[in-house]
């Protein structure tokens, strides 16, 4: 008897600890910038609300805050990223 498909979502990271591959992704966008990189500790506050607002938070905890605009480009980059790597 074939075994049927499963889909499992992991939204509260209790299955999967991707705070680390969060944390790298936010940082590439950050070092693009010229900024510094986030801690571990630090992205694990800002995770919860979605991509864009913990890359609006990433920019807010290293320097002026992200213009609309950018944060934008910002969040396309954070999903290519993050889905090729």
């Amino acid at each position: 008897m074939p075994v049927p498909a499963t889909i499992v979502f992991d939204l509260d990271g209790t299955l999967i600890d991707t705070a680390p591959d969060l944390a790298a992704t936010v940082n590439e966008l950050l070092r693009r910038r010229g900024r510094r990189a986030v801690l571990l500790d630090e992205i694990r506050s800002m995770i919860g609300q979605g991509a864009r607002v913990m890359i609006e938070k990433g920019m807010a905890a290293t320097g002026p805050d992200a213009k609309p605009a950018e944060l934008d480009d910002m969040f396309d980059e954070f999903i290519d990223y993050y889905r090729n790597n």
